[in-house]
């Protein structure tokens, strides 16, 4: 697994070259993402932790994240990380609203 930190001098190389590989990839996950949100709905949260553990390694001994632990580990966020993250939310916020009143 090719590991890219937003630090390295070459960051924005590799992950373009990384995101332009990817689209060249035919590859169906569709039975994978079945599979886990099978899972996730058997196991709910239990499987939620074990899939955290897995894709983003992180190990939290539960899913509610306090305030506190969020500004906190949001100050240490470079600035256009967060920027990025606020547009990310903002698009995702106001999709269901668009699309329930799109005419097809």
């Amino acid at each position: 697994m090719q590991l890219l930190q937003t630090t390295d001098n070459d960051f924005s190389s590799k992950f373009k070259a990384l995101v332009d590989d990817r689209r060249e990839v035919t590859v169906d996950v569709s039975a994978t993402v079945r599979a886990i949100l099978a899972d996730v709905k058997e196991r709910g949260d239990v499987a939620v932790l074990d899939y955290t553990s897995r894709f983003d390694h992180f190990n939290p001994q539960f899913l509610h994240l306090s305030e506190t632990f969020i500004a906190e580990h949001a100050a240490q966020c470079p600035s256009d990380v967060v920027a990025a993250a606020r547009t990310c939310a903002r698009a995702n916020c106001s999709f269901p609203s668009k699309a329930t009143t799109a005419k097809y």
